[in-house]
């Protein structure tokens, strides 16, 4: 029964995750896009400088120049989480409710959502 579960779980995330990786990745819906690989480039060229040493001054240095890149970082992965979160809430919460507690991994696992007194 448990494995069931997982099963379905498993599934409706994969569905999840795969549609946000295609929406979230359409340049016309994530505006920063085009700027994500840059800086995760940049993000990571930064981070390779930093050996951080607590009796070296200059480690604390190195650490506020992580400040930019990772922000540009986390700004072009935005949108991305939107999309994210709106497609967790859809599909979880209202998707399940039209479709009477169902979701597609519990419907390929064949599983039944019943109430209390077994309706």
């Amino acid at each position: 029964m448990i494995f069931n579960r997982l099963c379905a779980y498993t599934i409706d995330m994969l569905l999840v995750m795969v549609l946000v990786y295609l929406v979230g990745n359409t340049y016309a819906l994530n505006p920063y896009q085009y700027d994500s690989e840059e800086a995760y480039n940049t993000y990571e060229e930064t981070l390779k400088d930093i050996k951080f040493d607590s009796t070296d001054p200059d480690s604390l240095k190195l650490l506020d120049n992580m400040k930019e890149p990772l922000y540009k970082l986390e700004k072009t992965q935005f949108y991305e989480f939107l999309w994210y979160l709106g497609f967790v809430v859809f599909y979880f919460v209202i998707f399940q409710a039209l479709n009477k507690g169902q979701t597609i991994g519990k419907k390929i696992c064949k599983l039944k959502v019943v109430s209390k007194d077994d309706k």
